[in-house]
């Protein structure tokens, strides 16, 4: 009886890492960075994605990637590998000169759906950021914690989602 083999990724997702990630409108890139990638070759391993302005109308080269830094980014989230390994979100190249400590892991903002007030601030350590990765919680107000990135793990396709809709909105204020 043959054994069954769980698929590999062919794609080993790396820290710096820049991919050009499909507007899910249908109009172009959003340029991401890996600031975070756990050490796993599943398609479920965690990444930390920093996302950036402006709409790309293709796939730039890697010398055509603006100027990037974290105070840029449009939006920041944790989400998976899979679109990077799948080749749906096509990688341009890695960031030159990156390094892990210009790109920290932000706090991140939750509240809760089911009891109503509840709202905190998440840290996580700086070498796991998946689902179910030690962090220090602290509770706040709601109100406080909507100014951070969503403590959520998103989806690949929310954050392509997430990512787009941050555009679309800098797209409708600068008109």
């Amino acid at each position: 009886m043959a054994k069954a083999s769980v698929r590999q990724p062919k794609k080993t997702v790396t820290e710096g890492l820049l991919v050009a990630v499909p507007a899910i409108d249908g109009v172009g890139y959003v340029v991401g960075l890996v600031a975070r990638a756990e050490k796993s070759r599943s398609l479920g391993a965690a990444i930390l994605v920093y996302f950036f302005p402006p709409r790309l109308r293709r796939v730039p080269r890697l010398g055509d990637v603006p100027v990037l830094s974290p105070n840029a980014a449009i939006s920041v989230v944790r989400t998976g590998v899979r679109r990077i390994v799948e080749g749906a979100w096509p990688t341009i190249g890695t960031l030159q000169g990156f390094q892990r400590s210009d790109w920290p892991i932000p706090l991140f903002g939750g509240v809760s759906l089911g009891q109503p007030g509840l709202a905190w601030i998440a840290e996580y350590t700086d070498d796991r950021i998946g689902v179910g990765a030690p962090r220090s919680e602290r509770v706040v107000s709601a109100a406080e914690a909507e100014r951070y990135p969503s403590d959520s793990a998103w989806g690949v396709d929310a954050a392509a989602h997430e990512a787009t809709e941050r555009l679309k909105a800098i797209e409708r204020s600068a008109n």
